[in-house]
């Protein structure tokens, strides 16, 4: 799969977990500190969209920590070749795809932010070879455009 490709993927799944967060409506009332996390362990619709997405992207697995939504690609599903993977020019190839879709990861961050009332929100990207990390990057409301 051709890397623009591969990042398309990604923003849909992004947009996905977006539109099943915002689609339900529901904002948990009671007491203490609400987290991202806590909203989506009560809310079925959310678990059952990053369960549709895992199973229809492979390689993908989407967890919600805290107030951290953190996706992680296992790109050896791409390639069987894992030195090529580890390389430093896919690395940089990746790091540099993510970096170009910034404001798209932070626009996630700032729609769940404004329809949860919950502010912290961070989207993490991994990509991995099997148990090893090649990239990881943060984004926050703060890098919406």
């Amino acid at each position: 799969m051709k890397k623009t490709n591969y990042i398309a993927l990604i923003l849909i799944v992004c947009f996905a977990f977006c539109f099943a967060l915002t689609a339900c409506g529901k904002k948990p009332s009671g007491t203490g500190t609400k987290t991202l996390e806590s909203v989506a362990a009560k809310d079925s619709s959310i678990q059952e969209s990053m369960k549709k997405e895992m199973e229809a992207n492979e390689g993908l697995t989407i967890e919600i920590k805290g107030n951290d939504l953190i996706y992680t690609y296992d790109m050896t599903v791409l390639s069987s070749d894992s030195e090529a993977l580890k390389s430093d020019a896919t690395k940089t190839a990746l790091a540099d795809a993510i970096d170009a879709q910034k404001a798209v990861f932070g626009d996630i961050c700032k729609s769940v932010e404004d329809e949860t009332g919950i502010t912290g929100i961070q989207t993490i990207v991994n990509y991995t070879a099997g148990e090893e990390l090649l990239v990881s990057r943060t984004f926050t409301s703060a890098d919406a455009e």
